[in-house]
Parts: structure tokens; C-alpha cells; sequence
């Protein structure tokens, strides 16, 4: 189990995946939450989203490869969807 600052424990997204498929769901979308900066961001990068020109870039990013299975290992938080299946299934 890997350990973080934050909670002492980060699932991996096929983890979690495995997870909620354990217990009847289907994953629908796994993204990455602010997937290229350190959750809490260092004060480095806290100081580059001050910029304008810089926020909206790293936004734009974060919104393309949100979803991106390579990218989605790097956040420090993730976000599944998932469905419960039908009964039977």
C-alpha cells in the first residue's frame, strides 16, 4: 500500500475500479483530479495558477487528459462513476 502526506493510503484507478466492480458496480469514467500538481499544491505550483494566462492553460490541460488511463495514475485524488449493474448480470 502506498503511503501519502494526506491519508495514509491512494488507490490505484484499476484499484478502485476493482473495488466498485466487487461490489456490483460498473465503472462508467475514472478521471484524475488536478492529475499534474501535488494535492495539497506546493507553494511553486500554487504560485503559478496566480497567473491568468498560466491557470487557464493548466485548466485546459487538466480538462483534456482528465480521463487519460496515463495520466489518471498521477493525481493524488480520483473520481469514479459508476453504475450498478442489473439484477442477474
Amino acid at each position: 500500500m502506498p503511503a501519502t502526506k494526506s491519508s495514509g493510503y491512494r488507490f490505484g484507478p484499476r484499484e478502485l475500479v476493482g473495488l466498485f466492480e466487487r461490489y456490483g458496480m460498473k465503472a462508467v469514467h475514472v478521471a484524475g483530479i488536478c492529475p499534474f500538481f501535488d494535492f495539497l499544491p506546493t507553494q511553486e505550483q500554487a504560485s503559478i495558477l496566480e497567473e491568468g494566462p498560466s491557470f487557464e492553460t493548466m485548466a485546459e490541460l487538466e480538462r483534456q487528459y482528465a480521463e487519460d488511463p496515463c495520466v489518471v495514475g498521477l493525481s493524488g485524488r480520483l473520481l469514479i462513476v459508476a453504475r450498478a449493474r442489473p439484477s442477474g448480470s
